[in-house]
């Protein structure tokens, strides 16, 4: 058992808490003891728990009420939501304890304060729990569980101290304050008996937030459930900026890029925990972080010397060691002892590349710097490496010296501005390096390798000629500038190049391969020609500035190509393949033209510049595309993808609200430009089921059987069935006992990515017959006219029972079952009998059997001895003697009456009474 003495936690009216979190489950709520008073030392007793949610922020859970806490240096503030008409008694439950407690030795505190996983407020409302709990990826949620006899529309929270409240086009509920942003996303509700999904939204009426469900089975729990997503800033006070995002093989997500701010980057041990220096309006040191999947920072460094340094590239080994690279003029602080080039070259002013290599807990190996007399790395540093574990560096060079090696494919500088690549092992040395370029200016901007490990570089050129080789896909550059794509071997040898482009400004910015060895450019065009093939996804430029994908095989011949925008400007920043799909991702300024309709975020949201990704198939087909970001600007520099098949993206943003997540690593805007780090789940929801099999004309109350042809995707369905009828399935067939009015039966597929479109059949109810049937004595009769009559005695057939009327022989409860001209069947009332007498017992012990009952004009008695029989009426009116009978006696009883008899059996020889029959006679 973890314990940890403390002294106190101070609840002021702004919540302030000394609470120490640094050991803490991470995952829990600390119990209020006592330790929480407020200002003036008052016990609050209304606080049950706390949760310190990391990054300024602080949850108590108040007897009917959450207390959200905002911290910034010195500053406090607080938003409060309560609970409107709820129970201020509710029966509170600590659940899943952890190991963590917290032990207070105080004059008047004395005791532990246990943790827990779980908060439960019973009956809240009447039938209402509300619950609090970390979700699997350690994510607060709270659900609202609405028990049998319990209404969604009692719930009702009170917002208190937010500036602002606001349902955005998602649904998602936005609480702003100077200090931060609480995002409650849109709730997801469903049936715990069937897990089946209902329909639920909120409603905001001024600062009042409620909730509205569809319907659903009023027996069953229903659970609102406001799930709560991950995406995070990062960032302080001044210029930000994710510009790379990698996978390790840990699963973690690192994240490269530069910053100006002085806090809310480095986390304690790390590597620099303190701003190096440096002016430079887009960040003048590096910094490097590693993310949980769950969106946890375990570690964030600033790298750099006291001059401007910008991390521009990040990759993983196959041992899970990172390498950035970036650009630097930095004289210290850059390369170690021994490295391939330990001082930089050039000028104070100028930039050198540099590569340095990272363990997983954030700590150098080595570095090195990468130029040579002029500025390297001006416009462009990119890295890449290969499943051998061979390190690529490419971008651009001003440089004549110190750059390529002897016999390389280009060994002297071509032109005044030119690319490089330059080949190192995962030790630090350099293998090989060459320019790339011809007499104008070239820039490289994006690289990747092969399976077989070749080198594929694209970006730009000034030039028109002296770059393709002899058969490429083009062999001139048509505009003022254009882009390009070369590939070369892992020895540095060109295996060839191209121009891409038309007779505008073409740039390339990313590239990526697939397991064919395809290989994948984008980027941005002005040229209105020569972009798009055939058939393309997008065959005509959309504006003035469009982006643009292409696809070419092994060999540098072009498979297909296809503009990407909209209206306004629009911008592919990267690339990845995963799968058999194309990820791409970019800024837009386009309203329209972006999106398909399962996105996301279907809606353009500002007039600034917003982020998007899509999915293309291997063919060029537009598969998925949608928006993401917040109120005002986004840029995507980077994609990764796990082995889940989550997609992360890094890059810049200048959003306040509606980006970050309530609990995320920083939910609060830093200032300026903060990095932004998004998780996306990529998956596809099931498509719309085709049809409902079954009946659309049926019976009121009858029985009937509906089914969904399979779909594709889909893990289980969900039916909505009309009011009145029942039935319930997760599955692709349901048996629905249909009601008694018109109604329409509903049917989504579901996976865990969500619902699809909902596929409906309308039915046709037709009446059932309502029989009613009546008692005289024994005679049970109905004066309806039907196609058909059953009687049945306690809910079984009466066997050859099928008439109008019906002699009562027996106690229990009859019923009539008919069916109508419309083949509809009905159940009449029921009637109870319990005063009919019929043969005793005494008869069956002494072996006598009297049929049939009722009988017409004949019964017949069987017996093992003589018998005298006495036949009575009702009123004990003696109608026929029969003495000395055989051991089978037919008795002629023509000249009786129809009416109910009694048969009374005595000993021919003794005269002892052995038992009465009661009979019943009907017309012959």
């Amino acid at each position: 058992m973890k314990t940890h003495v403390i002294k106190r936690a101070i609840l002021t009216l702004l919540l302030l808490s000394t609470f120490v979190v640094a050991v803490q489950a991470r995952h829990s709520f600390i119990e209020n003891i006592g330790q929480v008073t407020d200002q003036y030392n008052n016990a609050r007793a209304d606080i049950v728990a706390k949760y310190a949610a990391g990054n300024g922020l602080n949850i108590f859970l108040a007897n009917t009420a959450i207390h959200y806490q905002f911290s910034r240096e010195n500053e406090l503030y607080r938003m409060d939501v309560k609970l409107i008409g709820a129970n201020p008694n509710a029966r509170i439950s600590k659940e899943k304890p952890t190991a963590f407690k917290e032990q207070y030795r105080l004059a008047d505190i004395r005791g532990v304060a246990s943790t827990y996983e779980m908060i439960v407020y019973h009956d809240i409302y009447p039938n209402v729990d509300w619950v609090f709990y970390f979700n699997a990826t350690g994510k607060l949620e709270h659900d609202f569980v609405v028990r049998p006899g319990g209404r969604a529309s009692d719930i009702k929270l009170e917002y208190l101290g937010a500036n602002s409240l606001r349902i955005d086009r998602n649904g998602n509920l936005i609480a702003s304050t100077d200090y931060g942003t609480i995002t409650e996303p849109a709730p997801y509700s469903y049936d715990q008996a069937t897990n089946k999904k209902v329909t639920s939204s909120y409603v905001l009426n001024g600062n009042i937030l409620g909730f509205e469900t569809g319907k659903y089975n009023g027996n069953s729990t229903l659970i609102i459930d406001p799930v709560i997503d991950w995406s995070t800033y990062l960032g302080g006070s001044e210029y930000d900026d994710i510009r790379d995002t990698k996978i390790g093989k840990d699963g973690f997500v690192y994240v490269v890029g530069s910053t100006n701010s002085t806090t809310n980057i480095a986390t304690v041990g790390a590597h620099l925990t303190s701003f190096q220096g440096g002016n430079n309006s887009s960040g003048a040191d590096a910094f490097i972080a590693k993310f949980s999947p769950s969106g946890v920072c375990v570690w964030s460094t600033y790298f750099g010397g006291s001059n401007v340094d910008l991390g521009l590239a990040l990759a993983i080994d196959t041992t899970g060691y990172l390498y950035i690279a970036g650009r630097t003029n930095s004289l210290t602080g850059i390369a170690t002892t021994g490295s391939y080039q330990e001082t930089k070259a050039g000028t104070n002013a100028g930039y050198d590349v540099y590569l340095v290599k990272f363990d997983t807990a954030g700590m150098p190996v080595w570095g090195t710097y990468y130029g040579g007399s002029s500025a390297d790395g001006l416009e462009s540093v990119v890295l890449t490496i290969d499943r051998y574990n061979n390190l690529y560096l490419a971008g651009n060079t001003q440089s004549a010296n110190q750059i390529a090696t002897a016999n390389a494919f280009q060994a002297t500088r071509p032109g005044n501005q030119d690319g490089f690549i330059a080949k190192f092992n995962t030790a630090g040395a350099l293998s090989w390096a060459t320019y790339f370029g011809t007499s104008t200016n070239e820039w490289i901007n994006a690289i990747t390798t092969d399976t077989f490990g070749n080198i594929i570089v694209a970006g730009q050129s000034q030039g028109t000629t002296g770059l393709s080789t002899a058969g490429a896909y083009q062999q001139i550059g048509l505009g003022l500038t254009d882009g390009f794509i070369a590939k070369f071997d892992s020895s540095g040898a060109r295996l060839w190049s191209s121009y891409f482009g038309g007779p505008d400004n073409d740039r390339i910015f990313t590239v990526c391969t697939d397991s064919t060895n395809a290989i994948y450019i984008g980027g941005i065009t002005n040229s209105t020609t020569d972009i798009a093939t055939s058939a393309a996804h997008q065959i005509n430029i959309g504006s003035a500035t469009d982006g643009f994908v292409a696809k070419f095989d092994h060999t540098g011949n072009r498979i297909w190509s296809t503009y990407f925008g909209g209206t306004d400007n629009d911008l592919v920043q990267s690339l990845l393949f995963s799968k058999g799909k194309l990820y791409t991702a970019g800024s837009t300024l386009s309203p329209n033209n972006i999106t398909t309709p399962d996105a996301i975020v279907p809606v353009y949201n500002n007039s600034f510049s917003e982020g998007f990704l899509s999915t293309f198939s291997a063919g060029g087909q537009r598969l998925w595309s949608t928006y993401f970001g917040g109120d005002v600007t986004e840029e995507p520099r980077a994609i990764a993808m796990d082995a889940e098949d989550q997609v992360y993206i890094g890059g810049k943003t200048t959003s306040i609200n509606g980006l970050a997540t309530a609990g995320s690593h920083q939910n609060i805007f830093g200032g300026l430009n903060d990095g932004m780090l998004i998780k996306i789940k990529m998956c596809n929801v099931p498509g719309t089921p085709t049809q409902i099999l079954g009946n659309i004309e049926v019976c009121a109350n009858a029985q009937q059987q509906y089914i969904l042809p399979a779909v594709s995707g889909a893990d289980s369905y969900a039916w909505i069935l009309p009011t009145g009828w029942t039935g319930t399935s997760s599955s692709d067939t349901i048996n629905v006992t249909i009601g008694s009015a018109y109604g329409v039966i509903k049917a989504v597929a579901i996976n865990s990515c969500g619902a699809s479109d909902t596929i409906s059949l309308v039915i046709t109810v037709k009446p059932s017959p309502h029989p009613t049937i009546s008692r005289n004595g024994s005679i049970l009769s109905v004066s309806q006219t039907f196609t058909s009559y059953q009687w049945l005695l306690n809910g079984n057939p009466v066997n050859g029972a099928t008439g109008m009327t019906h002699v009562a022989t027996e106690n229990g409860a009859y019923t009539l079952q008919v069916q109508g001209d419309n083949g509809c069947i009905g159940l009449s009332n029921a009637i109870a009998i319990d005063d009919l007498v019929s043969v005793d017992n005494l008869l069956m012990q002494n072996g006598i059997r009297v049929y049939p009952n009722p009988f017409s004009s004949k019964a017949f008695v069987e017996t093992a001895v003589p018998l005298n029989i006495v036949v009575v009426d009702i009123t004990g009116k003696v109608m026929l003697t029969k003495n000395n009978t055989n051991t089978n006696t037919s008795l002629d009883l023509s000249s009786l009456p129809v009416g109910n008899f009694y048969f009374k059996m005595f000993d021919y020889k003794t005269s002892e009474y052995l038992g009465t029959a009661f009979m019943v006679k009907t017309e012959q």
